[in-house]
């Protein structure tokens, strides 16, 4: 099993050249509210959209709850010069075979086509692989998800 305390760790307060990693935090399902309203987003990732912003703000808490008992690692990505929240990036074990860790991306739409997918992922797999216990790290997407794809196959 991971050590995903030590991965959080490692990852928060990298830089990349345009982005910052911190820790996820609740407050982010403010950011990810807004990404929703964009249909692309929901429907490449395979998840109801809320309706209201609280539901993607309980989302954002399950997520750092889960973090809090050392199930998975969730960094946000934050534009180093305007502190806009670009993306939150995931670690955590794959079902089938825990030992294989999983990888996501949840990229807001605006930054879409800004090749930030792209310098995140080198960065945060650059770390995960860099912790003895992560040999291989498994990224999936739906076969429509082009961006995702290109980001995948480029890392």
């Amino acid at each position: 099993m991971r050590d995903f305390f030590e991965l959080t760790a490692r990852l928060t307060g990298r830089q990349t050249a345009r982005l910052v990693l911190r820790e996820a935090t609740p407050a982010d399902g403010w950011a990810l509210f807004d990404a929703t309203r964009n249909p692309d987003f929901n429907r490449l990732l395979v998840w109801p959209r809320p309706d209201r912003a609280e539901h993607a703000v309980q989302r954002m808490e399950a997520i750092c709850l889960a973090q809090s008992m050392g199930r998975m690692s969730a960094i946000s990505a934050c534009h180093k010069e305007t502190g806009a929240w670009v993306a939150l990036f995931r670690f955590q074990p794959y079902g089938p075979d825990p030992d294989i860790t999983e990888m996501g991306l949840w990229m807001h739409p605006e930054h879409w086509h800004s090749s930030f997918g792209k310098e995140l992922t080198r960065a945060c797999m650059g770390v995960a692989f860099s912790i003895h216990e992560v040999h291989t790290i498994l990224g999936a997407t739906l076969p429509e998800n082009l961006g995702a794809i290109k980001v995948l196959t480029s890392c």
